[in-house]
C-alpha cells in the first residue's frame, strides 16, 4: 500500500475521533435543549417554586443549555434562568459564576434579546421579571456572603442600565 494512502487513512481516523467530543456535546445540547422545550411549563414551576429534589439538576441544566446555547434559545433559558435567580439565587449564581465568559455573554443580552417583548404580550411580565430580579440582587448584595455578592452586583449594574422595550 503507498505510503501516502496510509498517510491519508490515519489523518482521517484522527480527524474522525477529534471530532467525536464535538459531535457528542452537539448532541447533549440537543437532548437538553428538547428536554427544555417539552417541559417548559414545569421547569418553570421548579425553577419558581420551593427547593425539591428536582431544582439542581434543573438549574445544572438551565446553566448548561445558556453556555452551549444559540440565539434562537437565548430567551426561553434566560426567562427560566432568571426566574430560578429570584427564588434561588443562591443557587442559580454559582452556576452562572462557574463560567464567567458565559455569564458576561448573558449579561450583556439584557439590552437585547432578554428584556424585549417581541410579541406583544410580554411586555408587564419582562417589567415585574426586572423588578423581581432586582429586589433578589439587591438581597443577595447585602447579605454576607462575599462570593455571590459580585455576581449580584454585575446583575445589579446591568438591570440599572437595561430598558425594557417592545417591538411592534
Amino acid at each position: 500500500m503507498n505510503l501516502q494512502i496510509i498517510n491519508k487513512k490515519i489523518i482521517f481516523f484522527l480527524f474522525f475521533l477529534c471530532s467525536l467530543p464535538a459531535q457528542a456535546v452537539s448532541i447533549k445540547n440537543e437532548i437538553n435543549l428538547t428536554w427544555m422545550a417539552d417541559n417548559f411549563q414545569q421547569v418553570e414551576k421548579t425553577v419558581s417554586g420551593n427547593r425539591s429534589y428536582e431544582l439542581i439538576p434543573v438549574i445544572n441544566t438551565l446553566s448548561e443549555i445558556w453556555h452551549r446555547r444559540d440565539g434562537a434559545t437565548t430567551g426561553e433559558v434566560s426567562t427560566l434562568i432568571i426566574r430560578a435567580l429570584i427564588f434561588h439565587p443562591e443557587l442559580m449564581l454559582p452556576m452562572l459564576a462557574d463560567k464567567p465568559d458565559s455569564f458576561e455573554r448573558w449579561l450583556s443580552q439584557f439590552n437585547g434579546i432578554i428584556f424585549t417583548d417581541y410579541s406583544g404580550d410580554t411586555f408587564d411580565e419582562l417589567k415585574l421579571l426586572h423588578k423581581q430580579l432586582t429586589e433578589s440582587m439587591l438581597n443577595v448584595s447585602n447579605s454576607c456572603d462575599s462570593g455571590l455578592t459580585h455576581y449580584a452586583n454585575r446583575i445589579l449594574k446591568q438591570l440599572t442600565i437595561t430598558e425594557i422595550k417592545r417591538i411592534d
